[in-house]
């Protein structure tokens, strides 16, 4: 959220302050709940907060299967999942997850969000 906020505060005409949150981590769903007033302290306008209901995992496939549900219902989340986070102006993630890397490499492909800016908050090995 951080990186977000500081590409924000250097490009302020250039983006607005919302921001679609794809995760398997419940905990930075609350995070962004709590931080958007955090955030509202330090510049003039917080951060308006989206998200998607679908039930992910830190986990390989299977795994998902048998918390979530079936094959065909979760393929058709997941791809609503994807298709949210490819109309994103700016993304910020890390290309050591499988995830991100496909998503942007689908921005590349399908969207002129190519030349929008890819935020890496890993590893810088990754």
């Amino acid at each position: 959220m951080c990186y977000a906020e500081t590409h924000i505060i250097e490009n302020p005409l250039s983006f607005r302050k919302i921001a679609f949150v794809s995760t398997e981590d419940p905990q930075v769903i609350r995070d962004a709940k709590n931080t958007s007033s955090l955030l509202s302290l330090l510049t003039d306008k917080s951060w308006e907060w989206y998200w998607s209901s679908i039930p992910r995992a830190n986990s390989g496939p299977e795994t998902q299967l048998k918390l979530f549900g079936n094959r065909t219902e979760l393929t058709i989340k997941w791809l609503l999942q994807l298709a949210m986070a490819l109309e994103t102006d700016a993304y910020v993630g890390t290309r050591g997850s499988g995830w991100n890397r496909l998503t942007d490499g689908l921005r590349c492909t399908w969207f002129p969000n190519c030349q929008k800016p890819f935020l890496e908050v890993g590893d810088d090995k990754s």
